[in-house]
């Protein structure tokens, strides 16, 4: 079923803007696991780095916390857009 042929969705026309519907069946709780706590190291390392790079340039404590914020919330989409220009350049050799 990763391949999606026999996908339901794919006759729905879905799967043609969002390929990483085919993802749902690879998902386990072993990968849930691991996306946990690679997130939490992320986090136990950026934050406490980016409150101390703010302080070292003498500003205000909150900015590092903001530094660490912004780019973790905009990643997601940076990352599905480096997915879907990847699938459709297979796919349509664009």
């Amino acid at each position: 079923m990763v391949d999606g042929l026999d996908n339901p969705l794919k006759h729905t026309g879905l799967l043609k803007f969002f390929p990483f519907l085919l993802w749902r069946g690879m998902v386990n709780a072993a990968s849930v696991r691991a996306d946990l706590i690679a997130g939490l190291t992320g986090a136990v390392i950026v934050l406490p780095q980016g409150v101390a790079f703010a302080i070292i340039a003498g500003l205000p404590p909150e900015y590092g916390l903001y530094s660490a914020i912004v780019p973790a919330s905009l990643r997601p989409s940076s990352a599905l857009r480096t997915i879907l220009s990847q699938v459709l350049r297979q796919r349509y050799l664009l």
